[in-house]
């Protein structure tokens, strides 16, 4: 668990502030490259050690242990987010939980256990499950894993349309070009690259970013859905960051509890109503009117003013 805490906290925080690029860079493949590695072993040490035969000879198991196995996770996940559903704001569709039991796939780690089983078990109830495991992950992988297409196509859920893998694939492009102007102007400041170089790199990629918000604009423009999405998703970190100082704040003993109650409750309700679809954002007009404007008027502060319709309704 200690291991498992540290590469997540390097994960997340070390790969940012404590490695350059070059080393994220390599530090990343090798992982990637030592998973490949140690998966390969994992399956060519069943495959070694399970014998075609022994899956005729337990065909007969394993054609109950694959079902009894969809089953299990069915049985677990069903009733879950039918209590999930209930409780929180937003509802995962049958749909989606149909795609939920058939991607859950069974590879490296079953067959790892299985392999690590001790050499005083039984030889035959070793080799039985080290059949049915084998057989499971096949079924896992080539079955399930290559019928999720066609799975997602017949229920109708389309997780990504091609207007947003444009918007993603042009905002990646555009944090690859911020990063690269972040790179030139540490190089600049450590004195790596002359001045005139510098120009170069920066009068390219600021022009590709200049492009690439244009680009980006007019594709917003045009698909206000992503805008919507965006915006929302946009909402939701801000609000989750507001909640946060609020936090820190009480905390820090910097505001009562009492006062910092209401401002996390007011937060709450902006959170509901951001993941019910609605935005409390609006670039014309206030999109929600907070309470700390109340109190302060009727304190007499005479610098917060109402909006005109809130004015007239409340007749001042």
């Amino acid at each position: 668990m200690a291991t498992v805490v540290a590469g997540l906290f390097i994960g997340a925080h070390g790969a940012d502030e404590a490695m350059s690029p070059q080393t994220k860079i390599s530090v990343f493949n090798t992982l990637e490259t030592g998973a490949f590695l140690a998966n390969t072993f994992i399956f060519l040490m069943i495959g070694i050690t399970t014998p075609i035969g022994d899956l005729l000879r337990y065909a007969d198991l394993i054609a109950v242990a694959i079902p009894l196995v969809l089953l299990s996770r069915a049985t677990g996940l069903y009733p879950v987010i039918a209590v999930v559903n209930r409780i929180s704001s937003s509802d995962i569709s049958l749909d989606y939980q149909h795609v939920m039991v058939w991607s859950g796939l069974h590879a490296s780690i079953p067959i790892a256990l299985v392999l690590g089983l001790p050499p005083e078990l039984d030889a035959v109830l070793r080799q039985r499950l080290r059949a049915l495991v084998f057989a499971v992950a096949a079924f896992s992988l080539l079955v399930q894993g290559l019928s999720m297409k066609r799975l997602l196509d017949r229920l109708g859920v389309v997780t990504t349309s091609e207007a947003q893998e444009l918007y993603e694939l042009l905002l990646a492009r555009r944090r690859a070009v911020d990063g690269a102007l972040d790179a030139a102007e540490d190089l600049k400041q450590r004195g790596d690259i002359p001045g005139g170089v510098y120009e170069d790199f920066t009068t390219e990629y600021e022009s590709e970013r200049d492009d690439l918000g244009e680009a980006i604009n007019e594709l917003l423009r045009e698909h206000p859905e992503i805008r919507q999405e965006q915006k929302l998703a946009g909402e939701r970190r801000l609000l989750k960051q507001e909640k946060s100082a609020i936090m820190d704040a009480i905390h820090e003993g910097i505001v009562s509890d009492a006062a910092g109650e209401r401002l996390l409750e007011e937060v709450n309700i902006k959170l509901d109503r951001v993941r019910s679809g609605e935005t409390t954002v609006e670039a014309d007009e206030e999109g929600y009117h907070e309470f700390w404007r109340d109190e302060a008027a009727d304190f007499g502060l005479e610098s917060v003013e109402y909006p005109e319709e809130e004015r007239e309704e409340s007749g001042e």
